[in-house]
């Protein structure tokens, strides 16, 4: 071997071999044996021809002497071993001194990640495309919600970490804040004192950090405030990321003005307590109260003419159920309106409106109190199993299968008695009893919307107008009523002193305006009955008949 090869050959930092001119392979460096794990003995043993050891795929001719490197590919024969180089080669004397530059980890490299700038170019297309779809669908879907949260008669604005209203906010801010928010801080937004503006704004700053629990530290914020003579609500939300930390805060704003001023005409807390303890102790007649309210309102509310007569009439009836639940504040006001006389149908309408919406707010929170269930639902029977059942025992027992399922009649009437017991207090009466006698019959849904206004009108009248005094003589009342041909006959009896038709009654929160009598009436005709009404100085006789109803029947279920 020639000493300038050899010399040059150890020194060379790539894979690297010498051959001589007939391609014999005299000497490799250690660099090019370890990597290409090639034996020594395998070069000095015998003679190897350069084509025993190595395969080019693009080198046919090693005398590129002095020219750059070659890219190709290779494979180590001995050891299988494959791979790209750059191959060089330089002449020295009469030896030729090959050199792989091993690039088989760039080349690796180069085509991964030639790869994944082809996907990613793809995806950048793609994404294109999913954004222009997906911008337009979230369009889309805000327009909807803010469709949606401006039909609710509320505010909803976003607050970030500076208290600062974001862009985000319902249509209904302006109205019920008096401002429009964007932009502007949320003590300035509820026009609070100046120098409660530190505290707020320290206050939303620890709603976003959350160290304390976001609903705890919610409560020390203003729950209520006054804008320009309007009381409202606010509740408060945390707006999170996709890591769930609190981002914003939303405020949810409700003018509850009217509900405030339902409050103030309540009195006191007892009177309230004592609407609550009458619903809970009679959710029954409760529920039917509810009802023939609504339905007597809207009868008012969509009255498209002026009839005082009407008017007057189903005022009565109302004012009637209103006291058989002590709704004060809305006896007071029906009794108000019944004394209108010649006025406008918008005057009329305007009245029936705030009457209208006292009673759905005191009735709200009644249920809300009471955690009753909408004023829609129903107790109801599968009609079929009944049915069924009274196949086999006999369609005669069909009463009393249902009386298992619904409150008895005599049981109904008797929940008068404390309505009865109420008016003789406001009076100054005394009653010494109330007595239901009768047969087991089960309460039937049109029964009952017939009944209570008359019961209620009647009581309401007789107590005031027939009962005695109370040092004159205990009063005493009485219910009968059978079942007679699918025909219902009722008789209510009492000792009192009579009521005389001379005497001129004035109109009071009880009765006096002469209207009972006909509306019981009328009210009866709605079940083919009539009724019979005598005065004597032994009391008052009040007899009625009417049809008895089949039960109400909606999509196969029996209504009771």
């Amino acid at each position: 071997m020639n000493l300038n090869s050899e010399k040059i050959l150890e020194f060379i930092p790539e894979p690297a071999l010498v051959v001589d001119g007939s391609n014999i392979v005299i000497a490799a460096n250690e660099l090019f044996l370890s990597q290409y794990d090639v034996k020594r003995r395998l070069l000095t043993n015998h003679p190897l021809n350069l084509d025993n050891l190595i395969k080019f795929e693009q080198v046919t001719s090693f005398d590129l002497f002095d020219s750059s490197f070659k890219e190709t590919k290779f494979t180590i024969i001995p050891s299988g071993i494959t791979g790209s180089c750059l191959f060089g080669s330089r002449k020295i004397d009469d030896q030729i001194i090959l050199v792989l530059k091993d690039n088989s980890v760039e080349v690796q490299l180069h085509n991964k990640y030639k790869k994944q700038l082809d996907e990613l170019a793809e995806y950048s297309r793609n994404l294109e495309e999913k954004v222009r779809v997906r911008t337009k669908e979230l369009s889309e879907s805000n327009q909807f919600i803010s469709g949606m949260l401006d039909s609710l008669n509320q505010a909803i604005l976003v607050l970030n970490a500076e208290g600062k209203c974001l862009p985000y906010h319902s249509a209904n801010c302006l109205s019920i804040f008096k401002i429009a928010p964007e932009g502007k801080s949320f003590w300035d937004i509820i026009s609070a004192p100046e120098d409660e503006k530190k505290f707020l704004s320290r206050w939303i700053t620890h709603l976003i950090k959350e160290k304390i629990n976001f609903d705890d530290i919610a409560e020390l914020g203003p729950q209520i405030v006054i804008i320009q003579g309007s009381y409202i609500e606010l509740k408060y939300f945390p707006l999170r990321s996709e890591n769930l930390t609190a981002e914003g805060v939303v405020v949810v704003g409700r003018d509850i003005t009217r509900i405030i001023e339902l409050e103030k005409d309540l009195h006191t807390t007892e009177e309230f307590e004592k609407n609550l303890t009458k619903v809970a102790t009679n959710l029954f007649n409760y529920r039917c109260a509810v009802e023939e309210q609504e339905f007597s309102l809207n009868c008012l509310l969509n009255a498209k003419s002026v009839d005082e007569l009407s008017f007057k009439k189903i005022l009565h009836r109302l004012k009637g159920s209103y006291s058989l639940f002590s709704m004060k504040a809305l006896e007071k006001m029906t009794h108000k309106i019944e004394d209108f006389q010649n006025c406008e149908l918008n005057t009329w309408h305007e009245a029936f409106k705030n009457l209208n919406d006292m009673t759905k707010s005191l009735h709200l929170r009644l249920s809300n109190s009471l955690s009753l269930p909408p004023s829609g639902n129903h107790i109801w029977i599968n009609q079929e199993k009944i049915k069924s059942l009274a196949k086999k025992i006999g369609s005669s027992y069909r009463d009393e299968l249902l009386a298992m399922a619904t409150m008895k009649l005599d049981v109904y009437i008797q929940s008068f008695s404390a309505f009865t017991f109420e008016i003789c207090s406001q009076l100054g009466k005394k009653i010494e009893s109330f007595n239901v006698s009768g047969p087991e019959l089960p309460t039937n849904s049109k029964i009952i919307r017939t009944l209570q206004p008359v019961f209620t009108l009647y009581l309401r009248n007789v107590v005031d107008h027939g009962f005695w005094d109370n040092d004159e003589k205990k009063n005493i009342i009485n219910f009968d009523f059978k079942k007679d041909n699918e025909r219902l006959k009722i008789k209510i009896t009492d000792n009192g002193k009579g009521i005389s038709r001379q005497t001129e009654q004035t109109p009071n929160l009880i009765s006096g305006r002469g209207l009972g009598m006909q509306i019981i009436q009328e009210l009866l005709k709605d079940l083919n009955g009539f009724h019979q009404h005598t005065s004597s100085d032994e009391g008052c006789v009040l007899t009625m008949e009417m049809d008895w109803p089949s039960e109400e029947i909606e999509d196969g279920k029996v209504r009771v």
